[in-house]
């Protein structure tokens, strides 16, 4: 995400943008929501989080926060395959890290979660 001057500019538009995400959940983020809550798991969908950097803060949306485990789970379709893109996710997850509420972040393919999507019964 860009950088914004003003902070609470910034977290205007993070929380605004992170509503339109919610509205516009894929196929296989909807599948994994109806798996975590069959499962009785405390999630948060679409969950901000800032982190800092030299160059100044960062804004971040996860796909799925469990706070209860402290970890965050991103569903990733095919655009993640792109060797590009795997060097931001790979640097996004650093960052991720770094904070205290994050213990883990955990990548999903999409086809996984079709195959625990069927496992579970929970197919859409």
């Amino acid at each position: 995400m860009a950088l914004i001057p003003n902070k609470r500019k910034a977290i205007y538009y993070v929380r605004k943008f992170a509503r339109r995400l919610k509205k516009k959940q894929t196929l296989h983020e909807k599948k994994f929501a109806l798996l975590l809550k069959k499962m009785d798991i405390k999630f948060f969908l679409q969950k901000f989080f800032k982190t800092k950097a030299k160059s100044g803060d960062r804004y971040y949306i996860v796909d799925f926060y469990l706070p209860d485990k402290k970890i965050v789970v991103e569903i990733n379709g095919r655009h993640h395959q792109n060797e590009d893109q795997k060097k931001l996710d790979t640097l996004r997850t650093r960052r991720l890290l770094r904070l205290d509420s994050i213990d883990r972040v955990v990548r999903l393919s999409n086809d996984t979660v079709n195959t625990l999507s069927i496992i579970f019964g929970d197919d859409i």
